[in-house]
């Protein structure tokens, strides 16, 4: 299973902090997103390509600045 094997990666820090996670579609980032917050993985982010672009630069850039460590998208990010 894909988010368990995520969360195992994470959770014994097997990759950098800071981490772009590309999803097959928009439900499946949602699914990670939540899936995440229950195992109390810290710095979340979501990026939605159908959110408005304001919204979408900033998400961009909190992830950029390192506020947020690890950004759930899917392929299509512009």
């Amino acid at each position: 299973n894909m988010p368990t094997s995520l969360y195992v990666t994470l959770k014994f820090g097997l990759v950098n902090p800071k981490i772009l996670v590309l999803v097959e579609n928009l439900r499946e980032v949602y699914r990670y997103a939540l899936f995440l917050e229950r195992c109390r993985i810290p710095g979340v982010g979501v990026y939605n390509s159908e959110d408005p672009v304001n919204l979408r630069f900033y998400v961009l850039s909190v992830w950029m600045n390192g506020t947020t460590g690890i950004l759930l998208a899917t392929p299509q990010i512009l």
